[in-house]
């Protein structure tokens, strides 16, 4: 598991990230063969992966925990509304 907060750098190499959650670079590599989720420098063609992109990628796979869209606590707000003998009383 990943906790959001330690996410703390911008550009993540696929040996950090496979370090994270636990597989191989081999199967990092793999994957982005079928699927294309990293990033490449256009100079050397090495992999990489940007914050943004490493979120949901975490997410998708179920590891990365204490995140939220807007990073903030979801709140509801309820508000009853009581008649009574035709007068609304809050």
């Amino acid at each position: 598991m990943v906790k959001y907060s330690q996410l703390t750098a911008e550009i993540y190499k696929p040996k950090e990230i496979a370090s994270m959650i636990g597989v191989t670079t081999k199967t990092l590599r793999d994957w982005d063969d079928k699927e294309n989720f990293f990033e490449r420098t256009p100079d050397t063609d090495r992999r990489y992966m940007t914050k943004e992109t490493l979120i949901p990628f975490l997410n998708k796979r179920g590891v990365l925990i204490g995140y939220s869209q807007d990073n903030k606590r979801d709140i509801v707000y309820v508000v009853f509304q009581v008649v009574i003998k035709n007068k609304l009383v809050i």
